[in-house]
Formats: structure tokens, sequence, C-alpha cells
């Protein structure tokens, strides 16, 4: 933890950097490619990703269901208490404390769904991590956030995953309704 608190604040300098030359980057094509990856990581994805992850998935899949529906709920959650402790401005200075800069909820979602089921199933892994890298880069382009919300959001991402992974058989025998 202190490791990632002093990266943290070793990084912060090198946001602004990075923000200035993401922004010279930007074009109609660029618009349409990191709008659709946000809109692809965003809040519907913690309950739509799992959702059809069971249904196309198979008997595997649905048993691994509830699992990676609490533990996305609980990254999401993770990520908006940090957001309200932080509170810190993102670069297009639109935001309200619960939705503040810090970390990118949309770079940890993505993150801790692929390695969640990138775990399961491995000849997936690589184009869900680019899936998920290219999620973080849309929230820069975007001028949703700075570099250090989206590591630190993919940080939280994959070891929200890897908690959930090693937990997993305890939370599929949770008894949510009967």
């Amino acid at each position: 933890m202190v490791n990632l608190m002093i990266f943290v604040l070793l990084s912060f300098p090198g946001d602004t950097l990075t923000h200035n030359l993401v922004q010279r980057l930007k074009s109609p094509a660029g618009d349409v490619v990191f709008g659709a990856l946000t809109a692809s990581g965003g809040r519907e994805a913690v309950v739509g990703i799992p959702l059809t992850y069971s249904f196309l998935g198979g008997e595997k899949a649905h048993r691994e269901f509830k699992p990676m529906i609490v533990g996305g709920v609980c990254t999401g959650l993770l990520v908006t208490g940090i957001k309200f402790l932080v509170n810190r401005p993102r670069p297009d200075g639109i935001y309200t404390r619960s939705n503040s800069s810090f970390p990118s909820g949309h770079a940890a979602v993505s993150f801790y769904y692929a390695e969640y089921i990138g775990t399961y199933h491995p000849e997936v892994k690589l184009p869900l991590y680019l899936w998920a890298g290219g999620v973080a880069v849309s929230r820069l382009y975007l001028d949703r956030h700075w570099l250090s919300d989206v590591v630190v959001g993919a940080i939280i991402g994959w070891g929200m995953a890897r908690l959930t992974i090693k937990y997993g058989n305890r939370l599929k025998e949770l008894k949510f309704y009967e």
C-alpha cells in the first residue's frame, strides 16, 4: 500500500505532461473510437458484462456469475469510496465529490473483468487486456482523468479480480434469495 501511495505522489507531476500530449492527439476518428471504448467500460459494464458472460458462456460461466458480479460491485464501491475521500478535480474541471477524478472507475472495472474472465479463459486474456487498456486510454483522451487515476484504477481492478478469484468458491455458496 505504501508503494502505491509513493507511486501516486511521484506520478502526479507526470500527469500534466501526459495530459498535454494526449490532448494534442485529438481527432474526429479518435473521438468516435475512444467514446465507444469509454461507453463499453462504464457503469452498465458492472452488470452487463457478467450477464452477457453468464448467458453466452455456458454452464461454467453461469457458475462464475455470482462471484463475478459481487467482485465487480465491490470494485465499484471501493473506487467510489476512494473518490469521495480524495476528491481530486478532473482535468476538464467537471466533477462532484463522489465522481471525482481519482481513481478511474472505468479503468478499475475494465481491468477487473479482463483479469477475472481472462483467468478462466486464457485464450481471450490478451484481447480483454487490450480492451481494458483502450478503456483506460479513452479516459485520458476524453479529458476525464489523469494518468495516475487510470493506473491506480487498473491496479485496483486487477487486485479485486485476484481477490474475487481467490475467494470465489465462498461467494458461489452465498444465497441471495430462496
